[in-house]
């Protein structure tokens, strides 16, 4: 592993993050949302592996996690965006086969998910979010809104660091083109997700 470039969330904090696997670097500041850099993942247990704390947003607190992905792999879903420990935690991803569209929040007892009925494109520019507002999770795909579905249970806040590309087990690695991931600590307004992917689609 080697060190990473450096990300930022909204707030301008500084977070380091370390690569791992096999990856193309592609530009500095990945993970900033503004930015227009990306780094592509080949799914030999690539990844990017962040700070262990901060992201669980345990209880039932509100957040929101978004990725620009271009997905390289015809056959696999995969992990974007990961933050689970053994037990409770929350995790954006490729559903495998059908290639949706997939946001959870997971304890060791139950899963509560939001699922997209329309796929994460091959070799084509998507942008993807899940939003939790504290009782309703949402997913959404390309301007496109799915759920709700209701969870109100409090979890714990994971304490395994927040993985990009892959989840912590190197075991379901994401094959493709990511950029602009993001992570709020609040549920974005659908306007502003809305705002979002006119400004992606358009390019800017």
């Amino acid at each position: 592993e080697g060190s990473g470039s450096t990300a930022t969330n909204e707030g301008s904090t500084v977070i380091n993050g370390t690569y791992g696997g096999s990856y193309s670097h592609q530009a500095t500041n990945v993970a900033v949302y503004e930015n227009t850099g990306s780094v592509d993942f080949n799914a030999s247990n690539a990844r990017v592996t962040m700070a262990s704390t901060g992201y669980g947003f345990g209880a039932r607190l509100p957040f929101t996690v978004v990725a620009a992905v271009r997905r390289e792999d015809a056959a696999v879903g995969g992990h974007l965006i990961w933050n689970r420990s053994s037990t409770d935690g929350w995790l954006l991803r490729v559903q495998a086969s059908t290639f949706y569209a997939y946001f959870a929040r997971r304890t060791s007892s139950a899963n509560t998910t939001v699922v997209s009925t329309a796929a994460i494109r091959y070799a084509e520019n998507d942008l993807v979010a899940g939003v939790y507002d504290g009782t309703n999770l949402y997913v959404w795909l390309n301007g496109t809104k799915y759920g709700p579905t209701s969870d109100t249970r409090s979890i714990s806040a994971s304490s395994d660091p927040l993985t990009i590309a892959n989840n912590n087990a190197n075991t379901l690695s994401f094959e493709g083109n990511m950029s602009h991931a993001a992570i709020f600590d609040s549920a974005l307004a659908d306007a502003r997700l809305t705002r979002y992917w006119d400004a992606f689609a358009a390019g800017l």
